[in-house]
């Protein structure tokens, strides 16, 4: 900018990057420019940024630490759970409990006692989680009473959390 147009403007004392936005980056350009602020435009797509991405995004099921949501087809009921493994083993290790009448889970329970059926195939991913309490913390966020889930209670703190989303 030459000095004509920096009527009014204060001495540049210190610099920032901001990204190019169409339009709005020439507006903030110009006020920073009043408060002493010179800014130079950062471009937001960059050769690095497009190029740089070279691993495969994994499958659905190939997802791992994960809470899930199973729904049951028969009724409104759902399952939460939560595994540090592949969604894809955990799935099929449902399917094989199922076919074993195996009592533990609460998916083959359900299945069992209503004769109902869980669509396992629509298995959704509702969060993730590195450590086990916050894995512990997002599954009973996400259980609620139509859930098949054995209920844990939240803290009332935390049930201002549930509440607002």
């Amino acid at each position: 900018m030459n000095k004509e147009s920096m009527n009014g403007a204060k001495p540049v004392a210190s610099t920032a990057r901001i990204k190019c936005i169409r339009d709005a980056s020439e507006a903030a350009a110009w006020l920073l420019l009043l408060l002493g602020v010179l800014v130079a435009h950062k471009p937001v797509a960059t050769l690095r940024n497009t190029f740089s991405k070279v691993k495969d995004k994994r499958s659905y099921g190939e997802s791992f630490s994960v809470i899930y949501k199973i729904p049951c087809q028969n009724c409104n009921n759902y399952y939460v759970g939560q595994t540090g493994r592949k969604l894809n083993t955990r799935i099929n290790e449902y399917t094989r409990e199922i076919e074993r009448y195996d009592q533990a889970p609460l998916v083959s329970t359900h299945v069992d006692e209503q004769g109902h059926h869980f669509n396992l195939d629509s298995a959704t991913i509702l969060g993730r989680a590195r450590t086990w309490p916050a894995c512990k913390f997002l599954q009973s966020r996400y259980s609620e009473m139509n859930s098949t889930n054995r209920h844990f209670d939240l803290e009332p703190v935390h049930e201002l959390v549930r509440n607002r989303s």
